[in-house]
């Protein structure tokens, strides 16, 4: 009634679920982004803010005695989503989230409410804060 499996087709078949696995996940990475598999408690606490968080007075770029200029950050409120998708963890799918929040809340107040925008966790904020402005 069966016929009997052959160690080598076992193999072979161990071989394409593992392929599978790891095209499917370079894909859903790449489609949701690394940050989207980290707990989303953060993401929730952010979202269920009815305000969102102070900004601080003082950027940094990252080099030290030195800020980043106004003229050299992006500005989230009238950004295209090139620029948008040049920040460090952005893409084109976060980056048209972006657009898309920013259309629906009429543009941001503060860099702070990108937290808001789905896909951007603690994370990302982190790397991007300082290279945005409203």
């Amino acid at each position: 009634m069966f016929k009997k499996i052959k160690p080598t087709e076992i193999l072979l078949l161990i071989a394409a679920v593992a392929c599978f696995t790891v095209f499917a996940s370079d894909y859903l990475r790449d489609a949701y982004g690394a940050d989207s598999v980290e707990l989303k408690t953060a993401e929730r606490s952010a979202k269920s803010r009815l305000y969102a968080p102070p900004e601080s007075s003082e950027p940094e770029s990252g080099v030290p005695g030195r800020a980043v200029l106004d003229e050299e950050k992006i500005n989230i409120n009238t950004a295209s989503a090139a620029e948008l998708a040049t920040l460090p963890g952005i893409g084109e799918v976060r980056a048209r989230a972006i657009i898309d929040f920013r259309e629906k809340i009429g543009g941001f107040s503060s860099v702070s409410q990108l937290l808001l925008v789905d896909g951007i966790g603690e994370k990302t904020y982190e790397k991007i804060k300082d290279l945005c402005t409203v």
